[in-house]
């Protein structure tokens, strides 16, 4: 993990001048060009603008959100995965009719700023919780000049997993970059796959087993089984359409931020009864109380945020799982 700290001050002046004319009596014409455009390329934030943003962020989340927020009325600072899982929150307690949980302060351990020319630009902070047993790499995103730095997923390191060191340049990388085992966008793809395929199958021997996908492929086998006398059990990954974040490691290869949607669906075979929702939080999100029965089926969707280190492609080293965020956003059953 590189650690920005004290990082001196750089202004990039973006004026660009319209071609001035003076014309004087007797006098040759003077034109005053614009300066050439500055292509180089920059750290997102300082590290001073980077603790400026955190107290705005840690503010909007101690503010949190209510059940009749959307992604209009939250606030700004809260962005894309990390606010869809806190609408959804809000929206269970609501029909619970209990509090939202006060979060945890994270800590400030360390900053990883990547350089960049365009946007979105992001930068990471890593921290940790009183109630976390590893920490939280949060990513902070702006899409454009205008938008304010939000928090836009918290994922959790996984255990035993650490953060590669970041490139000296740590430059933004493209979702098509090639040199690495797979380029961001393939990456991010390949591991839906990969889940997709249940360890197995067209591309899987680019991934190395996690404790996350081993947890979701438990999770889906545990219910295909306990449910196969009176029900089907199938889940899907997809990859969010939208471009990775993505910066580069000194090993070569890349760190690679993405967002999947998982949908869950339980289909009731005919004739074979009802099926209990006894998740209490699942069966509020999909209007009901506590319990909730289904003759049909039901289907629950989330939201996954994943950090990846993808290794360089002459590497020997497979795509592994360094963090990871999931959380249900929708529930419905018939």
């Amino acid at each position: 993990m590189n650690r920005e700290a004290g990082m001196k001050r750089r202004a990039a002046l973006g004026l660009l001048l319209t071609p001035l004319v003076v014309a004087g009596c007797g006098q040759n014409t003077l034109v005053v060009t614009a300066p050439a455009a500055d292509t180089q390329v920059h750290p997102v934030v300082e590290a001073g603008q980077a603790r400026s943003i955190l107290d705005a962020v840690d503010e909007a989340v101690a503010a949190g959100v209510g059940a009749d927020d959307t992604t209009e009325t939250a606030d700004a600072r809260l962005l894309g995965p990390y606010l869809a899982v806190l609408l959804a929150r809000a929206r269970v307690a609501e029909e619970r009719d209990q509090k939202t949980d006060t979060p945890d302060e994270v800590t400030r351990e360390a900053l990883v700023v990547p350089r960049a020319h365009g946007w979105p630009r992001f930068f990471l902070a890593v921290g940790r919780t009183s109630s976390a047993s590893t920490y939280l790499v949060r990513v902070l995103r702006s899409d454009s000049a205008r938008a304010p730095y939000g928090l836009w997923a918290e994922a959790m390191m996984l255990p035993g997993a650490s953060l590669p060191e970041t490139a000296t340049d740590a430059s933004v990388l493209g979702a098509d970059t090639d040199g690495l085992l797979l380029s961001p966008k393939e990456a991010l793809a390949g591991f839906a796959g990969y889940l997709n395929g249940e360890g197995k199958g067209d591309g899987a021997e680019n991934f190395r087993r996690s404790e996350y996908s081993d947890q979701l492929l438990q999770r889906l086998e545990a219910d295909q089984k306990g449910l196969k006398e009176v029900a089907t059990v199938s889940s899907k990954h997809v990859a969010v359409d939208e471009t990775p974040l993505a910066m580069r490691t000194d090993d070569g290869g890349a760190l690679v931020i993405g967002q999947l949607r998982q949908t869950y669906t339980v289909k009731v075979k005919p004739d074979s009864g009802k099926v209990k929702v006894k998740d209490a939080d699942l069966a509020a999100l999909a209007g009901g109380k506590d319990e909730l029965q289904f003759g049909k089926s039901f289907t629950r969707s989330a939201v996954e945020v994943v950090v990846l280190h993808v290794p360089a492609k002459d590497s020997k080293e497979r795509i592994r799982v360094v963090a990871a965020q999931k959380g249900d956003v929708e529930a419905e059953v018939k």
